[in-house]
């Protein structure tokens, strides 16, 4: 059975900076392809949330997926699976995240 993909308010701004960054940096068509790539991994989480691997780094039981150079970590509730954060692989979560916590 398929699982409701839920996005975070925090995941929803990771992703508008990202293509803000991308669109500004380089093109809005490359942030376009993007967005695109990240709606198709995320939608994939929907009937397959455990065939990615847990994220190392935290103690939560969150998972990640890699959607070009951006990390996508999720949590898998009973029905849902939620989107908790997008960040570049390069940074480092706790300067990225600051204030947020995935306990």
């Amino acid at each position: 059975m398929a699982s409701e993909v839920e996005w975070s308010v925090e995941s929803l701004r990771d992703v508008a900076e990202v293509l803000a960054y991308i669109s500004k940096r380089d093109s809005p068509r490359n942030a376009l392809g993007v967005h695109q790539e990240l709606q198709k991994s995320v939608a994939q989480l929907a009937d397959f949330p455990n065939s990615k691997h847990p994220f190392r780094g935290r103690k939560a039981e969150l998972r990640e997926i890699a959607v070009f150079q951006y990390r996508v970590l999720y949590r898998i509730a009973e029905t849902k699976v939620r989107i908790v954060a997008v960040i570049h692989g390069a940074r480092n979560m706790k300067k990225a995240t600051p204030g947020r916590s995935f306990e």
